[in-house]
Parts: C-alpha cells; sequence; structure tokens
C-alpha cells in the first residue's frame, strides 16, 4: 500500500477519484474515471459492459481499496463464477495495489482488519472486533447463501464476470443493497450471453451504464497517431486489428462506408461478427444469443417503417413466464408491423390473462375483440 504517498487514506472518503490518482499513485483512463463517478451518482449502481483487456477488474480492484481505507467500519463483497477467478483476477488485481498488507494473507480472498491497519483513527481496534464489519471478502456464486445477513450501512457490492452470475445473486443482492448514500454496486462483464440475468438487469433501467470498448481505448488513440502506450499492458493496436480480421470482415477501404461497420480510421475498417461485438467493442452480440431477437435485429427491425393497413389482422403474442425470475413478454402484431411490445415480471396466470384481454380490446380497431389472434408459449 502507498501509504507514504500524500494524505492519508481516510481523507478521501468522498473523493475516489483523488484517492486513485494521489494515494494509490495510479492514472486511470476516461472510461475507468467513468465507473467511479457514475458510482458516486444515484441510483449509486452501475453497469459495465467490456471489451477484453481494458482494465475493468483493476478499476474494481481501485474500488475495493478506496473503500476499504475510506470507510470503517464497512464491508465489500466480491463475487465472481468461480472461486478461481475471483482469487487470480479480482484479488491478485488488489494485492498489486497493497502489497505486504497485515490481514491479507496469500492466496486468500479476505482482506480484513488488523490493529496496525490505520483508517479513522476514531475507530479503536476494540470496537473493530466487537462489529467485526471491515473487510473486503470474496464470495463465490455457489455460495449464495454466504452473502445473506452481511447487512452494513457502508456496502460496496462487486459481481465481476457478472455475465456468469445466476439470478438468485443478484436478488441477494437487493436485499443488502439499500441504494442509500454511502452504499454501491458495481457489475463487470463482457456482454456475451443475451439470456443472462445481467442483460435484464440493463433493460430495467435502473442502473447507471458504462461501455468500455477496445477501440476508445487510449492505447489505441496513442498508437495510432504513433505514440508509445501509455498503459502498456492492456490492449494494444495491434491486438485490436488482429482479433477484428479474424472476428469481423475488413472493409475495402475504397467502398463507400455503411449501417453496421466499424473504424479505426479511414483505411481500418470492418463489419464485426458476433465475438467482435463481446470481446472487442463492449456489445452484446448481433448475430447470435438466446433470445428470439438479438440487440442487432431489433435495431434493424425499428428502422424499417411501413404503414399500416387496417385491414390487416392483429395478432398478440405472449411468451409466459408465470414463476421465478423469467419475465412475461408481449408483442401486439398487425400483418408486419410491430405495434407494441412489453415485458413484465412475477404476473400471474390471472394477470396476464386479464391484461392480454384488455390487449384485444385496445388494438382491434374497427374489428371485434374475438377477431384478435392470441398466440401463446408455455414452457
Amino acid at each position: 500500500m502507498l501509504s507514504g504517498r500524500g494524505p492519508r487514506a481516510d481523507v478521501y472518503a468522498d473523493d475516489p477519484l483523488g484517492y486513485c490518482r494521489e494515494y494509490l499513485g495510479v492514472q486511470l483512463w476516461d472510461k475507468q474515471r467513468e465507473v467511479i463517478e457514475k458510482l458516486m451518482t444515484p441510483p449509486y449502481q452501475v453497469l459495465v459492459r467490456a471489451g477484453h483487456n481494458v482494465g475493468k477488474t483493476f478499476v474494481a480492484a481501485c474500488l475495493a481499496s478506496w473503500f476499504y481505507d475510506s470507510f470503517n467500519p464497512s464491508l465489500t463483497l466480491c463475487t465472481a463464477p468461480t472461486k478461481a477467478s475471483l482469487r487470480d483476477v479480482l484479488f491478485a488485481e488488489l494485492r498489486k495495489l497493497r502489497p505486504n498488507q497485515d490481514g491479507f494473507p496469500p492466496k486468500d480472498t479476505l482482506l480484513q482488519d488488523t490493529p496496525t491497519h490505520l483508517t479513522a483513527p476514531h475507530h479503536t481496534s476494540s470496537h473493530l472486533i466487537t462489529t467485526h464489519q471491515h473487510c473486503v471478502r470474496g464470495l463465490t456464486t455457489a455460495k449464495s447463501e454466504a452473502f445473506q445477513g452481511r447487512h452494513c450501512e457502508r456496502l460496496l457490492l462487486i459481481y465481476d464476470e457478472a455475465v456468469g452470475i445466476e439470478p438468485q445473486l443478484f436478488e441477494v443482492g437487493r436485499s443488502l443493497f439499500t441504494g442509500s448514500p454511502g452504499q454501491g454496486w458495481v457489475c463487470f462483464y463482457n456482454p456475451t450471453n443475451p439470456g443472462s440475468q445481467v442483460y435484464r438487469e440493463e433493460s430495467s433501467g435502473q442502473w447507471n451504464m458504462v461501455t468500455m470498448s477496445q477501440f476508445d481505448h487510449p492505447n489505441v488513440a496513442a498508437e495510432l497517431a504513433g505514440h508509445d502506450p501509455p498503459y502498456p499492458s492492456a490492449v494494444r493496436l495491434t491486438q485490436v486489428i488482429r482479433d477484428m480480421d479474424h472476428y469481423g470482415a475488413r472493409i475495402d477501404p475504397t467502398k463507400p462506408p455503411r449501417d453496421g461497420e466499424v473504424a479505426l480510421s479511414e483505411k481500418l475498417r470492418w463489419k464485426p461478427g458476433p465475438l467482435a461485438d463481446c470481446r472487442i467493442l463492449g456489445r452484446w452480440p448481433r448475430g447470435l444469443g438466446n433470445n428470439v431477437w438479438s440487440d442487432g435485429l431489433w435495431e434493424q427491425m425499428e428502422k424499417v417503417r411501413l404503414e399500416v393497413n387496417p385491414d390487416w389482422f392483429v395478432q398478440i403474442g405472449c411468451d409466459v413466464a408465470a414463476y421465478g425470475l423469467d419475465e412475461t413478454a408481449i408483442v401486439v402484431k398487425q400483418g408486419p408491423c410491430v405495434l407494441h411490445a412489453e415485458r413484465h415480471n412475477g404476473w400471474g396466470p390471472q394477470q396476464t390473462m386479464l391484461y392480454l384481454k384488455e390487449l384485444c380490446h385496445r388494438f382491434c380497431g374497427r374489428r371485434e375483440p374475438r377477431s384478435v389472434a392470441v398466440l401463446i408459449w408455455t414452457r
């Protein structure tokens, strides 16, 4: 820990960027700073969609270190799909920031107080022993019950590789996280699976969002301009070009630009494939997934506008999810045109049935409500 640099760590309680810059002595790039800024902004929860090797886990470690040093007592809970990823990725980054840290055994996923740990001076070690709520703890998704009962006024939740985290861990997170100032919840992930719970969280509108693309990384911009990369261990220009050629189709620079292409320069343009979307550009794959509609297909559909013929028949499609965390999806279609789409969580069969009848009356037009075909998918 770089405790000899600048003021004491605990003076940065309201300034995590200052803590990183002046106390840890690290320089974050703009998307990493955006993650921290949005975590300090209501509702104090952030989804970070990212390509590979852009520093998402590093900023997670910075946040864990800042929260531990700034608030005493406090509790930082970190989770990932496997213990190996917690130990060898997130906690490995945290150890680099805090070498030779007391109370941080090698290969362990627990950083906790010792009598020599210096943060807020008005908290005595005896008080800390009484509360035993001052730690950074890593717990895997396989032990979700271990999260239960870990309430704390100062709480930070860090979900790494969140696309692989099961829905019950998000429910547990909601039971712990109050959304009040002094708490935070951040999820980092490569957007590889549109069938994941974190995909549904994006659609809820309850989170701040950050996207970290390899195209935006300062190393790429620097090397395009002929300069040395400011972060040599992160993604490099040659890597981006190689992977885009592998996961996408290079476009002839003499051809005019078209929708769906991405570019680093006039001569470096590609039509990205699904793996380029999630691994490089930090966005959901547009050509595959577990959903009926991929993001890309839905975006293309929204660009098409047809004039609705009132003589076309109306159909309503409903994918019913009566139980659990899945959602009931409803789409109203007249001829080839989608008129309306929505989804709901927690609806029972009776509520869904009554609402479908209401939609039949709303969209029947000049026909009888009974003329509307309702197609229901159950499983």
